[in-house]
């Protein structure tokens, strides 16, 4: 059991420590964004392309919201946890 706690704790480590990078990294790569006047960004072939759906947005909300539910629900009731 000791060694499991020990596990948890390089995990809850490992994952803080990648937070704090990922998110200085932000901050990081955000300042040094160019002028959105001098440099427009490139055109997105894609979206350009595909007509506006303005319910969509709302659509993967609630999709990404029944992700996290079905996530949670598998964290709490697996067998192995």
């Amino acid at each position: 059991m000791p060694l499991q706690k020990f596990k948890t704790f390089i995990a809850a480590l490992y994952a803080s420590v990648v937070l704090y990078f990922c998110a200085f990294m932000i901050t990081i790569v955000n300042d040094r964004v160019p002028d959105m006047e001098k440099y427009p960004p490139l055109p997105d072939l894609f979206l350009d392309n595909v007509p506006y759906i303005p319910w969509a947005f709302s659509a993967s909300e609630y999709i990404a919201l029944l992700l996290v539910a079905v996530f949670l629900i598998v964290i709490l009731t697996h067998r192995h946890r």
